[in-house]
């Protein structure tokens, strides 16, 4: 795997100055007044700092199932306030797949996250999504400005989460996790299916592509 220190390195130029992306989910972020509730790492995150978000985000392993989704979100969040636009786009894609193989075990077995499991899962997944849509049209934004980096980003993510283990969701859903064990081996690979539809639309599209990113300046 590629350390995200490395890509920090050879993109980073962040600046304290930057303005916050205007997103609140409920329990766990608000921007404005800046509030963090995502566990130990809460705090670590509110640094106005980039270096220290730097340093926060190259301590942790991308198959580390201990960090909660929530704070990659998070942590990609605050990356891309400080202007560390690439290595905030790698640990939101990273949060993104997790939350999409989430979504395809509901799918495939909507009892997972019904009332019946407890531990609030139905509303931590609900939160996931809402991370996904609200911060994910910033990035697609950014990102449409760099297809080649964007195409990049997600090979990284799909290579880093090739061997996740589903089971390592215990730790956001503890009272679901034996009945996740062995029963969705496949889900991880449709997600990543579904990666390589997207990169195949952007080589495809890369004028066009392009072309918005101009008019969206």
């Amino acid at each position: 795997m590629l350390p995200v220190a490395a890509i920090v390195i050879l993109h980073g130029c962040a600046t304290a100055e930057a303005s916050r992306m205007p997103v609140t989910v409920s329990p766990y972020y608000n921007s404005d007044p800046l509030t963090i509730n995502v566990g130990e790492m809460s705090d670590k995150l509110k640094s106005e700092n980039p270096a220290d978000l730097i340093r926060l985000a190259s301590s942790i392993n991308a198959n580390d199932l201990n960090v909660p989704t929530e704070a990659l979100y998070v942590l990609a969040i605050r990356l891309f306030d400080l202007n560390e636009k690439i290595p905030a786009a790698y640990w939101f894609y990273n949060a993104q797949f997790r939350t999409r193989v989430l979504n395809g075990l509901k799918a495939q077995d909507p009892d997972l996250f019904g009332d019946g499991m407890g531990d609030g899962a139905g509303e931590k997944l609900a939160a996931y999504n809402a991370f996904s849509e609200l911060a994910g049209k910033y990035f697609n934004e950014e990102l449409s400005r760099n297809p080649d980096g964007w195409i990049e980003i997600i090979n990284l993510v799909q290579k880093d989460m090739t061997n996740l283990d589903i089971r390592g969701f215990v730790n956001d859903f503890p009272r679901i996790a034996d009945k996740i064990v062995s029963e969705h081996p496949e889900v991880v690979q449709k997600v990543s299916e579904g990666l390589n539809v997207l990169k195949e639309v952007l080589q495809e599209n890369m004028d066009e592509i392009v072309r918005q990113s101009r008019n969206l300046r």
